[in-house]
């Protein structure tokens, strides 16, 4: 047994010892070489069955490990073909699959939709031979027409008052004074601002003008429309212009993707499409509208619902459906979920295909209106599933099982889940078939243990570790070194410039590495949990700006920490004050027999804290059962009715070797209503009993934790920090003496991380951290009696037990004996 001092109680960073932060490199990493190992050594095999399972807690960096390890291997490596679907013209339902260099879907694409808006532009000859003839139309006309606007005269067709015939041609004088005013030259006169001469001369020149235009003009117009008309009922030559145009517009895009042999046949095959559907082409707009690929339909119902050039129209079937696009040269790498795949259902990861309904009734499908999945997009490179978002999705076992089959198979389509469980197709739904692709791909799925072990429980049905042959398992800390110290730092400063914090001190950045060892919950470990880190970082930067600060500096760090505390210690607030007001009744001063203060810790899901409890003892005649009121009443669960099995155990071994045990004996937590687990209790028990039995009183101003072993070893117990917590907190309530103390197992002294106001009443005397590693010792811290043995000289516990014992058994036997007549 000894007494801890401040040193031993709270591990300290000193700021000399780290370097200054220029020095310092960024990283995301941190820590976890146990599953860094496994993943390269999963990456590193070429085969697809060694997939990978990485197991761990929340907020261990599993997915960034992931990713900065998939970053190592892909850097060098060649990005994977690009896939689309394009309508199989053979065949209407099945959509079909062309694989092309990466890059390159997105340029076939665009590629393909300007030969189409090309040809629908020139594919309308007739209407080209139109307008070609009214620009050589006004080709004669208009010099004509601005010789005449010199005279101010115009040749053109002007409204008469007969309704028989309400408009005339010829050539008309503008009267100067009413722009709507046409005169012809039988009507001068009554223009009485025109004098005659001025009449005769306009009259010479109207004739002019007749002359010229019957005599010249007029037939070279006539000429162009014969021309014309010659043109558009010669059927063969438009034939031939828009066969030529024809080819000469994917011929162009056969020369560029010819290459790859599905490409060239799916160009013929359009080629010959087109032929069939020439009157597709002749559209009733002028040829500059389209450029957009407008048309009428286009403009009654909308570029979307037209029903040639709509995405749901006839054009569709040109249309190219982009599967996997590669463009970016990058090894594809995708995560399910993300903010573009917000779960991973079974659309989401192996694709569907979703019919529309169009404007006039009814559905129409393409292929165009596939979606690919999650699997499509990874194909080649990896496809990262979380567990705890997969699990929850219905018929997870299901998609699970379908994505187990698929890696096996290294092949994908396009097939609904409705088809693939035997059930009818719900409205919408596209009952097309879709060529499947070749599949390679690596599966990483991502969760914590008890997601893992679930999965493994159901393997005989889905044969999911068949192909998941590695797991990497993730720590949720790790040792504190030199060298994990600096991978904290260089975390530290990472997470600042990504999140454009205030750079911290050094006398920041070491209360953070003590943070990390305080959420490790011990002096040689460091957590792995970032987002303790991250919050910390968030919140004291916060602090930082808002005193104008060039830095983040300590106080930062503290008050950061002190308002997380605020935050979340509302319900441990009321329950110390209730022990405060005694009305949960805790001693911390004074002496009792067969009572003790033992610690619990307490969870609220956001916050962990300790509280004391009093335990009483009573003991009485028996058969040398020790009995809990708290398991009689169903509070105590299983591991704590174990502890109680120990101390039975350690009575009889020690105290029941030269004679039967009669005595019974009852244990509770006085003031406990909840459920009651943990072994940590054992030892605070035992003391009680031992206190009654002995008729030696417990000091109340030592509380005490920790387990204990049928031959009385104490042993480890878990949330030694926050238990230490919770009784200064009430000695503090009540005010520190220099009496109170906490008594902990030895093994539990390197899990001290105590908070500076408790390292600093040790300091000063007012408060004691005790270790004990037997029974023994803790006994006599207690009782300021020895535990002792047989053969001790002098009063101890030990014989004061075993007297109180032989006394119990001598009363029962003196009980049993027959009364004599």
């Amino acid at each position: 047994m000894r007494k801890l001092s401040p040193a031993e109680v709270r591990r300290i960073c000193k700021p000399e010892e780290l370097p200054p932060f220029d020095e310092v490199v960024p990283t995301s990493c941190l820590g976890q070489e146990r599953a860094a190992a496994a993943i390269d050594l999963a990456l590193a095999m070429e085969d697809d069955l060694h997939n990978i399972f990485v197991v761990g807690a929340p907020e261990t960096g599993k997915t960034n490990l992931v990713l900065n390890k998939l970053q190592e291997v892909t850097t060098n490596r060649r990005a994977p073909p690009d896939w689309i679907y394009v309508k199989d013209f053979d065949n209407g339902s099945l959509a079909k699959a062309i694989s092309l260099p990466p890059g390159k879907a997105k340029s076939f694409k665009a590629d393909m939709r300007a030969a189409i808006l090309y040809l629908l532009n020139i594919l309308n000859l007739e209407k080209k031979i139109m307008e070609a003839a009214d620009r050589k139309h006004k080709k004669f006309i208009e010099p004509f027409q601005q010789r005449l606007t010199q005279f101010n005269l115009k040749w053109g067709s002007r409204k008469k008052k007969t309704p028989q015939a309400p408009w005339e041609n010829g050539i008309w004088y503008k009267n100067p004074y009413n722009d709507n005013d046409w005169v012809g030259p039988d009507e001068l006169e009554r223009l009485d601002f025109l004098n005659d001469e001025k009449r005769a001369e306009i009259r010479e020149k109207i004739n002019w003008a007749t002359s010229y235009y019957k005599i010249t003009l007029a037939s070279r117009l006539e000429k162009i429309d014969i021309q014309t008309n010659m043109t558009l009922n010669n059927e063969n030559l438009i034939r031939k212009l828009k066969e030529k145009f024809l080819v000469k517009a994917l011929k162009k895009l056969k020369d560029k993707y010819g290459p790859a042999e599905k490409i060239l046949q799916f160009l013929n095959k359009v080629e010959n499409d087109i032929r069939v559907h020439l009157g597709w082409f002749d559209l009733s707009l002028p040829s500059e509208m389209f450029k957009n690929g407008v048309c009428m339909g286009c403009m009654q119902a909308g570029v979307n619902d037209c029903p040639l050039h709509g995405s749901r129209g006839e054009f569709a079937r040109y249309d190219i459906a982009i599967v996997q696009d590669n463009s970016s040269g990058a090894v594809p790498i995708v995560i399910v979920p993300t903010p573009e795949i917000k779960k991973p259902t079974y659309p989401s990861l192996f694709g569907e295909a979703v019919g529309e309904m169009m404007p006039g009734g009814g559905l129409r499908f393409t292929h165009t209106m596939i979606s690919p999945g999650a699997c499509h997009r990874a194909n080649g490179g990896y496809l990262i599933v979380k567990v705890n978002e997969l699990l929850p999705q219905p018929m997870a076992l299901f998609i699970i099982q379908e994505l187990v089959d698929t890696i096996k198979n290294k092949a994908i389509g396009i097939e609904d889940a409705p088809a693939l469980l035997g059930m009818a197709y719900p409205m919408g739904k596209m009952p097309q078939k879709a060529e499947s692709i070749p599949l390679n791909l690596r599966l990483i799925l991502v969760g914590d243990e008890m997601q893992y072990h679930t999965l493994r429980q159901v393997e005989g049905i889905l044969h999911l570790f068949r192909i998941l042959k590695l797991k990497a398992q993730m720590e949720p800390d790790m040792p504190r070194t030199a060298e994990t110290v600096r991978q904290l730092d260089e975390f530290i400063k990472f997470y600042c410039l990504r999140k454009k914090f205030l750079m911290p001190d050094l006398e920041a950045r070491a209360e953070l590495i003590d943070h990390a060892s305080c959420c490790a919950q011990h002096q040689e470990k460091l957590t792995l949990r970032r987002q303790e880190i991250k919050l910390v970082l968030g919140e004291a930067n916060f602090f930082a700006e808002q005193r104008n600060g060039v830095n983040i500096q300590r106080q930062d760090i503290e008050k950061a920490l002190e308002e997380k505390r605020r935050q979340l210690d509302w319900v441990e607030e009321r329950m110390q004050a209730h022990i405060k007001d005694k009305a949960i009744k805790i001693d911390t001063e004074g002496k009792e027999n067969g009572q003790i203060n033992a610690l619990g810790v307490h969870s609220t899901g956001d916050h962990t804290f300790g509280l004391p409890y009093r335990i009483t003892a009573n003991v009485f005649l028996g058969k040398g059962d020790i009995v809990s009121i708290d398991r009689e009443a169903t509070l105590a669960l299983e591991i704590h009715n174990k502890g109680l099995g120990i101390l039975t155990g350690y009575f009889k071994e020690t105290f029941g070797q030269n004679f039967p045990l009669a005595f019974g004996a009852s244990l509770v937590f006085e003031q406990a209503y909840g459920k009651i687990d943990g072994d940590s209790a054992s030892s605070p028990e035992l003391y009680a009993l031992l206190s009654k039995f002995a008729g030696a009183p417990i000091k109340q101003a030592i509380a005490v934790t920790g387990s204990v072993n049928q031959r009385g070893e104490v042993q480890l117990i878990g949330g030694v920090n926050h238990k230490i917590a919770g009784w200064f907190k009430t000695c503090k309530a009540r005010g520190l003496t220099g009496e109170q103390s906490v008594l902990i197992p030895e093994a539990n002294a390197k899990d001290l991380m105590l908070d500076k106001e408790i390292v600093e009443a040790v300091r000063e005397g007012k408060f004691h951290i005790w270790t004990a590693g037997h029974i023994s010792e803790g006994i006599e811290l207690l009782t300021d009696l020895p535990f002792g043995g047989e053969d001790f000289e002098g009063d101890c516990i030990y014989k004061r037990v075993e007297k109180r014992l032989r006394q119990m058994a001598e009363s029962v036997r003196n009980f049993m004996k027959p009364i004599e007549a």
